[in-house]
């Protein structure tokens, strides 16, 4: 895997079916850090894989 920043055009959308109560979770998430949605999701898919050291 390459040591670079994805940019936004290099990625492919995907639409993703969620529990609500997940969904409201991963919003409160969100919004705590002052981020988007789609970030944070991707930030948790990457420290759920180890591809990204969790944040304190």
């Amino acid at each position: 895997m390459k040591d670079r920043k994805t940019k936004t055009s290099d990625t492919n959308p995907f639409g993703l079916r969620m529990d609500p109560e997940v969904r409201l979770r991963v919003e409160k998430r969100a919004s705590e850090t002052e981020r988007s949605l789609n970030w944070t999701i991707n930030n948790l898919l990457k420290q759920a894989l180890g591809l990204k050291e969790p944040s304190p």
